[in-house]
C-alpha cells in the first residue's frame, strides 16, 4: 500500500531501483525528497528512465506470487493517475491485450 501512513516507502523504492539503472546522485536524492510519487516520477522521466517500472513490476508479481504460494498467476500493470501508464511485467502486457488497453 503506497499510501499507507504507517509504512510508506514509496521514495525509498523509486530512489534504489533507479540507483541500479543509474549513477546520478543527484536523480536519487531529487527523488528522495519529493513530496509525491508523481513528483518522483516527473524526474525519472524527465531522465528517461520509465523502464524501471517494468523491473518494479516484475518484483511486484514474484512477491505477490510468493504470497499466494504461486497458486494464483500474478500481473502487474503500474499506472499514476497523473503520468497514466509506466510499465507493467509480461503477464501484465497479456492482460491489457486482452482487455484491448491502449
Amino acid at each position: 500500500n503506497t499510501h499507507s501512513k504507517i509504512a510508506d516507502g514509496r521514495m525509498e523504492i523509486l530512489a534504489s531501483n533507479i540507483a541500479c539503472y543509474v549513477e546520478d546522485v543527484r536523480l536519487i536524492n531529487k527523488i528522495m525528497e519529493s513530496n509525491t510519487t508523481d513528483q518522483a516520477i516527473g524526474y525519472i522521466k524527465d531522465a528517461g528512465k520509465l523502464d524501471i517500472f517494468e523491473n518494479i513490476a516484475e518484483k511486484i508479481s514474484k512477491k505477490s506470487s510468493e504470497k499466494v504460494f504461486g497458486e494464483i498467476q500474478i500481473g502487474t500493470i503500474v499506472f499514476s493517475n497523473i503520468h497514466g501508464f509506466l510499465g507493467s511485467d509480461k503477464k501484465g502486457r497479456k492482460m491489457m491485450e486482452e482487455f484491448k488497453y491502449e
